[in-house]
């Protein structure tokens, strides 16, 4: 069990409104890389969080290019998912990776029907 306790007044608000990041992924995303190279280009940076830059911005980058294959941008998914397996090559592994990187590699026609097909199948890209 965790200790909790009881505040009897709001502590917290959050406000939605048309310009809230959260509702642009691409500026979520862009924003969310520049945060992470400044973290690790801090002149003080640990030993640990050297060895960690590869495999997250790696990470990160999978992620935005499955984001955008799924959007049918796939010149920029492909870009994304070439840029991570270049950083670390475990990231073939990483969800779809592999096979959204080989559908934008062979073009956008075949990028699409491979989407047509694993909706057809009742999964997502």
């Amino acid at each position: 069990m965790t200790p909790f306790a009881y505040v009897d007044r709001v502590v917290a608000t959050y406000r939605r409104h048309h310009a809230n990041m959260s509702l642009d992924y691409e500026r979520m995303m862009a924003n969310g890389l520049r945060v992470l190279e400044k973290a690790f280009a801090a002149p003080r940076r640990s030993l640990a969080l050297r060895r960690l830059r590869r495999a997250v911005l790696s990470q990160y980058r999978a992620d935005r290019g499955i984001n955008r294959f799924q959007s049918g941008r796939y010149g920029e998914a492909r870009h994304d998912l070439m840029r991570a397996v270049a950083l670390d090559p475990r990231n073939l592994l990483y969800r779809n990776t592999a096979a959204l990187l080989g559908a934008c590699l062979f073009g956008a026609a075949a990028a699409g029907r491979l989407r047509a097909l694993r909706r057809a199948l009742g999964r997502r890209p």
